[in-house]
């Protein structure tokens, strides 16, 4: 397997286990700026600002309205991340699977390897090898025979 494509897999590793993260939160920010659109609309009196400045309800809604569809746009760009990763991920064991992405996957930490090897009693060694036969998987699927 090519250098090549085992570092833009280890790329989309990094990138999946954030995206996982950004969509749950993302999805929550949206249904609250939702829930917070509905009420500006229901209390909005009128469209004029009131005396002293401020913007208008009408100035707020449309900002909400930008923040939700940056958002839902956002969260879409990380759906085709992690729904491609999640198809690589198709045929490994849930134990190759957890092994590759914490060490290609999450952030950079000192005692990653340390936790895998209490959990799975494997060496450091067969543990960099299991996950390098993920990445392979991965790049295989994601990328053909290149």
């Amino acid at each position: 397997m090519q250098d090549f494509y085992m570092n833009l897999v280890k790329e989309k590793l990094k990138k999946y286990v954030y995206a996982k993260d950004f969509i749950d939160h993302a999805t929550s920010q949206v249904e609250e700026l939702k829930s917070k659109k509905e009420s500006k609309m229901v209390a909005s009196y009128g469209l004029a600002p009131s005396f002293g400045g401020g913007s208008s309800q009408e100035d707020k809604i449309i900002n909400i309205n930008a923040k939700i569809e940056m958002l839902e746009k956002n969260i879409l760009k990380n759906k085709d991340i992690v729904d491609s990763v999640d198809y690589g991920l198709k045929g490994l064991s849930e134990e190759e699977i957890d092994i590759t992405l914490s060490i290609y996957g999450k952030k950079q930490s000192w005692d990653k390897v340390e936790e895998l090897k209490d959990k799975y009693n494997y060496s450091k060694s067969r543990l960099y090898g299991i996950a390098r036969i993920g990445l392979e998987h991965i790049s295989f699927r994601l990328y053909g025979e290149a």
